[in-house]
């Protein structure tokens, strides 16, 4: 859409309706290139210019379509591969693949339905300062690309290639290493598209239910990590892939929970002391939720959760999932939350409403307290907790005033004798959100354009400690909640 406004401005601009075919096609791929290197991140007024020429885009444009002419050959049809997930999902991509610090190779994905090798990733190099020539392809057996990542896995500066392949209830994953050809600037006869020797060097293909690409030793080199999952539930296990004597190794392996149905969610991170981590949440088969965190250490990958009793992490929720690792106290580690559910007066039995203690690991496996919270999902909020109200509170919640939302803080009595409201925490929403947070004993912990979040104590009720000054530091906003 945004290519068509820009071609129509252009057009009206020059007061002609017929622009030379080469101006036109210049404006297509230098269109093209801002938009899929994403500069195109511009004031209004700027779509109606002329976009900036990018230096050699003739040259590239040329290339590319002598390609494509020569994949069309026989009477095969030639689209661009979809790229589904990732920060790399444009058809035409600059990347820097020697480290030097400019994009001068474009990358181009061609999908070419009637070949076995369908896939088809073509690299053009730039030679001089204006001309492109075909330095390297990969070629692949798959309808579609999931994810692609370039990335620096040798530790010498060039950059290989990951690549997620995707075809119908298949998943690969693929590692490569491209060594360009020396192009010549003299030299102004493409290479031939067939020549063997453009294809890059396979250093892994394997099969996965999840991946991430990390720096698991922390030496600056990045590695594989690789999820397979056991269709049985059983030996579920992640694999780490790195690169040792000119390929790429299995490095080690560690088993994951038993039971796992669904990787729902892998997260590079750290334990204390900024170990790095991945943080592996699934779904289980009775639908419980575990998180496995692992590390990479003195050669050997460790499972830092397990329970060596059951084959689960102990970081497992049962009965409440709403919130996953998290880093709740801003040091750049995540923490795991341990739900605890509060009583409910008059019932015998516990509520719906749990306050969360958060714990962070250690390169060893044993976790300490960071604190207490209650999370409200629904409202966008939660609250640090006291440690002087743990076992002495619970929670209730009044929605029958039309856009206020009220959760209410009550000391316990026990079963039998009602708990003593103390704090009232409001969600305020409407026309009249500012008139009810201005009334007698409330005031404002924050809010945004729509919300207001306020607050008031009861007079007279349990001294819970706090001032309107700390409640404000101890009240946050959710920025983003936890999903997968």
């Amino acid at each position: 859409m945004i290519v068509k406004i820009i071609m129509s401005n252009y057009a009206m601009k020059k007061g002609d309706c017929t622009m030379k075919r080469k101006s036109f096609r210049v404006l297509v791929l230098s269109v093209m290139l801002m938009l899929l290197t994403g500069c195109l991140f511009r004031p209004v007024e700027d779509l109606y210019r002329l976009p900036e020429r990018f230096p050699g885009d003739e040259s590239l444009l040329r290339e590319v379509t002598k390609v494509r002419r020569q994949l069309e050959l026989g009477g095969n049809s030639v689209e661009y591969a979809n790229i589904f997930s990732g920060e790399n999902t444009t058809v035409i991509q600059l990347q820097d693949m020697d480290g030097d610090g400019h994009r001068e190779t474009a990358v181009v994905f061609f999908y070419v339905p009637e070949e076995k090798k369908s896939i088809k990733i073509y690299f053009f190099s730039q030679i001089g300062e204006d001309d492109y020539q075909v330095s390297g392809i990969i070629e692949h057996e798959a309808t579609a690309i999931y994810a692609v990542d370039f990335v620096d896995l040798n530790g010498v500066g060039k950059k290989e290639l990951v690549i997620s392949w995707q075809t119908p209830g298949v998943y690969q994953l693929g590692a490569y290493s491209l060594d360009e050809q020396e192009l010549a600037q003299e030299n102004t006869m493409a290479m031939d598209i067939a020549d063997p020797k453009l294809e890059a060097t396979r250093l892994l293909l394997s099969s996965y239910n999840g991946y991430s690409i990390v720096d698991m030793d922390g030496n600056g080199q990045k590695e594989i990590a690789v999820v397979q999952l056991d269709t049985a539930g059983v030996n579920s296990y992640l694999e780490l892939f790195g690169y040792r004597d000119g390929t790429i190794l299995s490095l080690d392996s560690v088993l994951l929970s038993s039971g796992i149905t669904v990787l729902n969610k892998i997260r590079p991170n750290y334990v204390d002391k900024f170990v790095p981590a991945l943080y592996l949440t699934s779904t289980l088969m009775d639908d419980s939720r575990a998180t496995d965190i692992v590390t990479y250490q003195d050669g050997e990958l460790t499972n830092l959760t397990i329970n060596r009793d059951t084959g689960i992490s102990r970081e497992t929720l049962r009965d409440y999932d709403d919130v996953g690792p998290t880093d709740i106290n801003s040091d750049g580690i995540l923490e795991m939350p341990r739900p605890k559910s509060l009583p409910i007066y008059g019932m015998g039995s516990l509520s719906d409403f749990w306050l969360l203690d958060w714990k962070q690991y250690d390169e060893y496996g044993k976790s300490h307290d960071v604190y207490t919270t209650y999370h409200n999902i629904a409202d966008g909020w939660y609250l640090v907790i006291p440690d002087e109200w743990r076992d002495k509170i619970t929670i209730s919640r009044d929605d029958s005033v039309i856009g206020q939302r009220t959760v209410v803080f009550s000391y316990w009595n026990g079963f039998d004798i009602p708990p003593e409201p103390f704090l009232s925490i409001y969600q305020l929403t409407g026309p009249n959100r500012f008139t009810r947070a201005d009334m007698d004993g409330r005031f404002e912990l924050g809010g945004d354009s729509t919300t207001i979040y306020a607050a008031s104590f009861v007079e007279g009720g349990w001294d819970c400690g706090l001032d309107e000054l700390e409640l404000i530091q101890n009240f946050r906003l959710i920025i983003s909640s936890w999903t997968d």
